[in-house]
């Protein structure tokens, strides 16, 4: 429902009773419903719910355009945000000093206060709108889930990758260590071994040892003396038990 005040423009009296006579009225209400529907055809149903002032606003120049023209009522203001909304000028408006022509000044009167009361929006509509929400709320929904979905596969690929990396890092830190340990191992014996040789070729030059066959019977002797735990002693009891007969 919409309810709106209008003046005629004094300056314009002679066009209006030249072109209307007294019987203006009629037409100045029909040309306004046209404007309304016009302008409000170019709002959906949820701006009429949200954006009512601004609405209102777009109806209420609508209207002023199509009842005054583009030609700017007599001393309008231009650049001014803060008056009232009835002393400013329509947009683009051509100013009256440039000689307006008749056809520019519209129905010749001015629109001065316009008020939008209640929406009556139809139950079709609602429904409508209603079953749209709805929709939207639904395909909001399956895209929360598609995207969970995503992002639990993508942390689900990160953990078994991480898992992967930890097995292979732990294989390889037991790999290094075991080669490590061999080497030390093997540096070892290589050691024990050169001071063996150096330990027998400082004890035979201290005893003039010279000859392989009694370098041999030394290295034997000494490698029987470092084993002796391993060497388990036997008596040959035949040879004994004989020369204990001849004995008798």
């Amino acid at each position: 429902n919409i309810t709106f005040q209008y003046f005629l423009t004094k300056e314009d009296l002679p066009h209006l009773h030249a072109t209307y006579d007294i019987r203006y009225q009629p037409i100045i209400i029909a040309n306004a419903k046209e404007a309304v529907i016009s302008t409000c055809s170019r709002f959906d149903t949820d701006e009429f719910i949200k954006n009512r002032n601004k609405i209102q606003r777009e109806i209420y120049f609508g209207v002023k355009r199509h009842l005054g023209g583009s030609c700017c009522i007599p001393k309008c203001k231009t650049n001014c945000s803060k008056c009232p909304i009835h002393e400013r000028c329509v947009p683009n408006c051509k100013p009256r000093e440039k000689n307006c022509t008749k056809e520019e000044k519209g129905l010749f009167v001015e629109l001065r206060y316009l008020q939008l009361h209640d929406i009556d929006v139809p139950q079709c509509v609602m429904e409508r709108r209603l079953l749209v929400l709805v929709r939207d709320l639904e395909r909001e929904k399956a895209e929360y889930v598609n995207h969970e979905a995503l992002i639990k596969k993508q942390t689900d690929i990160l953990v078994n990758r991480y898992r992967n990396n930890a097995t292979q890092t732990l294989a390889l830190s037991e790999a290094q260590a075991k080669l490590i340990r061999e080497m030390a191992k093997a540096d070892a014996r290589k050691k024990l071994e050169l001071a063996r040789i150096d330990g027998l070729t400082s004890m035979c030059s201290t005893l003039g040892v010279t000859e392989a066959h009694d370098i041999n019977h030394l290295e034997y002797i000494q490698t029987l003396k470092d084993s002796k735990e391993n060497i388990t002693y036997a008596i040959d009891f035949s040879h004994a038990i004989l020369q204990r007969s001849q004995l008798r």
